[in-house]
Protein backbone atom coordinates (compact mmCIF):
# COMPACT_ATOMS: atom_id res chain seq x y z
CA UNK A 1 0.00 0.00 0.00
CA UNK A 2 1.22 3.45 -1.19
CA UNK A 3 1.39 6.61 1.75
CA UNK A 4 -1.35 8.85 0.81
CA UNK A 5 1.10 11.81 1.75
CA UNK A 6 3.61 11.27 0.07
CA UNK A 7 3.73 7.74 -2.15
CA UNK A 8 6.05 5.89 -0.21
CA UNK A 9 5.48 2.01 0.96
CA UNK A 10 3.47 1.82 3.81
CA UNK A 11 4.14 -0.99 6.56
CA UNK A 12 1.29 -2.58 8.97
CA UNK A 13 2.55 -2.51 12.27
CA UNK A 14 -0.74 -3.33 13.82
CA UNK A 15 -3.38 -6.21 12.93
CA UNK A 16 -6.83 -6.04 15.15
CA UNK A 17 -10.25 -7.83 15.17
CA UNK A 18 -13.08 -8.02 17.31
CA UNK A 19 -12.27 -11.37 18.01
CA UNK A 20 -8.74 -10.02 19.28
CA UNK A 21 -8.88 -6.11 19.85
CA UNK A 22 -5.75 -5.29 21.76
CA UNK A 23 -6.40 -1.99 23.58
CA UNK A 24 -9.69 -1.65 21.47
CA UNK A 25 -9.13 1.64 20.33
CA UNK A 26 -8.54 0.66 16.56
CA UNK A 27 -11.77 -1.80 16.68
CA UNK A 28 -13.88 0.79 18.23
CA UNK A 29 -12.94 3.04 15.47
CA UNK A 30 -13.88 0.51 12.70
CA UNK A 31 -17.19 -0.72 15.01
CA UNK A 32 -18.65 2.84 14.19
CA UNK A 33 -18.54 2.29 10.13
CA UNK A 34 -19.03 -1.64 9.99
CA UNK A 35 -20.70 -2.79 12.77
CA UNK A 36 -24.57 -2.08 12.29
CA UNK A 37 -23.82 -4.47 9.23
CA UNK A 38 -21.08 -7.48 10.31
CA UNK A 39 -18.83 -8.23 12.95
CA UNK A 40 -16.10 -9.53 10.75
CA UNK A 41 -13.52 -7.71 10.01
CA UNK A 42 -9.90 -6.68 10.23
CA UNK A 43 -8.35 -3.56 11.23
CA UNK A 44 -4.63 -2.82 9.93
CA UNK A 45 -2.56 -0.41 11.27
CA UNK A 46 0.15 1.22 8.77
CA UNK A 47 3.14 3.19 8.81
CA UNK A 48 4.38 5.27 5.89
CA UNK A 49 8.46 3.76 5.73
CA UNK A 50 9.77 7.48 4.75
CA UNK A 51 7.41 10.42 6.42
CA UNK A 52 6.16 8.03 9.53
CA UNK A 53 2.21 9.27 8.91
CA UNK A 54 0.04 6.47 10.43
CA UNK A 55 -3.29 5.08 8.72
CA UNK A 56 -6.10 2.61 9.44
CA UNK A 57 -7.44 0.55 6.92
CA UNK A 58 -10.41 -2.04 7.28
CA UNK A 59 -10.64 -4.92 5.87
CA UNK A 60 -13.88 -6.47 4.90
CA UNK A 61 -14.86 -9.72 2.67
CA UNK A 62 -16.20 -7.90 -0.75
CA UNK A 63 -19.39 -9.85 -0.68
CA UNK A 64 -20.00 -8.00 2.39
CA UNK A 65 -19.15 -4.66 1.26
CA UNK A 66 -21.58 -5.01 -1.94
CA UNK A 67 -24.39 -6.41 0.51
CA UNK A 68 -23.68 -3.31 2.93
CA UNK A 69 -23.66 -1.04 -0.42
CA UNK A 70 -26.76 -2.84 -1.19
CA UNK A 71 -28.59 -2.20 2.33
CA UNK A 72 -27.19 1.07 2.87
CA UNK A 73 -28.76 2.56 -0.81
CA UNK A 74 -32.42 0.97 0.45
CA UNK A 75 -31.97 3.17 3.67
CA UNK A 76 -31.58 0.22 5.80
CA UNK A 77 -28.30 1.26 7.30
CA UNK A 78 -28.08 2.07 10.86
CA UNK A 79 -26.21 4.42 12.46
Amino acid sequence: MECSKCGAKMKVIGTRSPLTPGKGSEVKKAEKVVAWYTSDFTVRVRKCLKCNTKSMTVELLLPDVEQMIDEAANGNFKA
